[in-house]
């Protein structure tokens, strides 16, 4: 188990590793800050759901939320606090599957308020991802999934990332 207040700035980063790099850890209760907490514990639709919340929620679920006031600080802090707590989920899914995942939650978040078939164009054609063989089978990806290219990332559930992830493989693997 990790309970620790988590620097506020690094927060979201140590707590997806940890859930990476520790196959162990079976639930993690933190004090971070409260937008960062809003991020974890988001739902699909709403304005802080993005491509962490969507890398979180593969590995974890979110079972309490509460805030913290300034006033239990000193000197008070000029930000709102929340304590938020993660239980890894029992069925994990492969690791090849779930990184597939989550290159698709990266990719579907690329470029915050686009469809879905840009952000991804944009993701795969980065110099620094580039993935030409996705980026030109895009189209083939969102039939195979039956997912509308002109939706927002914003818009999917986690099951349908994970249906994109399983479409990423088949095309990687062809």
């Amino acid at each position: 188990k990790l309970v620790s207040n988590l620097p506020y700035a690094v927060a979201a980063t140590i707590v997806l590793d940890f859930f990476l790099r520790f196959p162990s850890l079976e639930s993690a209760t933190v004090m971070v800050q409260a937008e960062v907490a809003d991020r974890m514990c988001a739902q699909p639709g709403s304005k802080n759901y993005g491509a962490y919340t969507v890398k979180l929620g593969l590995l974890t679920k979110a079972t309490g939320r509460f805030s913290v006031a300034e006033g239990n600080f000193f000197p008070p802090p000029r930000v709102k606090s929340a304590v938020v707590r993660l239980d890894k989920k029992e069925e994990m899914l492969p690791d090849d599957l779930l990184h597939a995942t989550m290159v698709m939650a990266d990719a579907a978040f690329a470029t915050r308020r686009k469809t879905i078939n840009n952000s991804m164009k944009t993701y795969f054609t980065n110099p620094l991802t580039n993935d030409a063989v996705i980026a030109d089978h895009l189209p083939e990806l969102f039939e195979r999934v039956q997912i509308d290219p002109r939706v927002r990332g914003e818009a999917l559930d986690e099951e349908a990332f994970i249906e994109l992830g399983k479409a990423y493989l088949a095309l990687k693997n062809k």
